[in-house]
């Protein structure tokens, strides 16, 4: 069954440690486990792991910032998209954005599980579903669209 093993923690990195001041340092192992086909395979991103979350273009912020609720998920596919493979299996593009869309599923269920209509007492969010829906539909397509570009470049880096 697809599910986050660890918590996340981050630190963010000024603009004087990188160049633009959009990144993220894991600070303890982080490590998603993936659902299909059987729920055996785990993506382990180590300390010291630099992301910027979505990669989101800065015109887009508005509707796609870089971190939300799906946050957690989109340091994973930086780490599968940097590496290419997970421990020695290599990957394709397709495989890593296929583990974001799994991951943004898993978090948009616990998304609507706290802020949706299922529990009594709490500010709900009408429609919650479907807000998750459309946000993970312009990620995953965003991905599919403008990702190869990132894939392409990391695995020119790996052959130098």
């Amino acid at each position: 069954m697809a599910n986050f093993l660890s918590p996340l923690s981050l630190r963010y990195l000024d603009a004087w440690e990188v160049q633009d001041g959009k990144f993220w340092e894991v600070q303890a192992p982080f490590s998603y486990a993936v659902g299909a086909p059987d729920g055996t395979t785990v993506i382990h991103v180590p300390a010291g792991f630099r992301t910027d979350f979505a990669s989101t273009p800065r015109i887009l912020w508005p509707l796609i910032p870089p971190t939300g609720w799906y946050g957690k998920i989109c340091v994973i596919h930086d780490q599968l998209y940097q590496c290419g493979k997970i421990g020695d299996m290599l990957i394709d593009q397709k495989y890593a954005d296929d583990v974001l869309n799994e991951g943004m599923c898993v978090l948009a269920a616990a998304w609507i599980l706290e802020h949706g209509r299922t529990q009594p007492g709490f500010p709900q969010h009408p429609h919650g579903e479907l807000r998750t829906l459309m946000t993970r539909e312009a990620v995953y397509c965003g991905v599919r669209i403008g990702g190869q570009f990132t894939w392409r470049r990391y695995r020119k880096q790996e052959k130098k």
